[in-house]
C-alpha cells in the first residue's frame, strides 16, 4: 500500500512598497489592485505611518505596503522586493528613486503618473512576480 501525502506549499512573498506625496492616490492604487478583496481601512483622507494590503494567489503573497504621513520612513524599505512611485513630476520622481535606491538598492520599480487612467492589476503583473 503506497502512502500519498499532499502537502500545499506556503507562496512566494513579496514586498510592494507605494511611495508618492499626500494625496496622490497611493491607497486608491492598493485598493484598486486588491479589488473586492479588500477593505478600505482610512476614510479620513490621509494614511498616518502605513497601512498594509495583502493580495493572495495560489503561488504568490503580495503585500502593498501604503506608505504615509510620519512613521519610520526610512524602516518602511526593509525588504523591499519593488515600489510603484505615483508621481506627477521629475523633481518628486527623482525624491522617490534616491531615497528607494538608498534603502533598498535591489528593487525594482515603476512610476506611476495618477492623473492618467491606469490599471493597478496591469502594474503589479508587469513586476512577474
Amino acid at each position: 500500500m503506497k502512502l500519498l501525502i499532499a502537502y500545499k506549499m506556503n507562496p512566494i512573498y513579496y514586498k510592494v512598497i507605494v511611495l508618492g506625496n499626500d494625496r496622490s492616490g497611493k491607497t486608491r492604487f492598493c485598493t484598486s489592485a486588491l479589488g473586492n478583496n479588500c477593505t478600505i481601512h482610512e476614510l479620513r483622507g490621509y494614511t498616518e505611518g502605513v497601512n498594509t494590503y495583502t493580495k493572495r494567489t495560489d503561488t504568490t503573497e503580495i503585500e502593498l505596503w501604503d506608505t504615509g504621513r510620519g512613521g519610520l520612513r526610512g524602516g518602511y524599505f526593509i525588504g523591499t522586493d519593488a515600489a510603484i512611485i505615483l508621481s506627477t513630476n521629475d523633481k518628486d520622481t527623482r525624491k522617490y528613486v534616491i531615497e528607494l535606491s538608498r534603502h533598498a538598492p535591489d528593487a525594482r520599480f515603476v512610476v506611476v503618473d495618477p492623473t492618467q487612467e491606469y490599471d493597478a492589476n496591469q502594474i503589479l503583473r508587469n513586476f512577474n512576480f
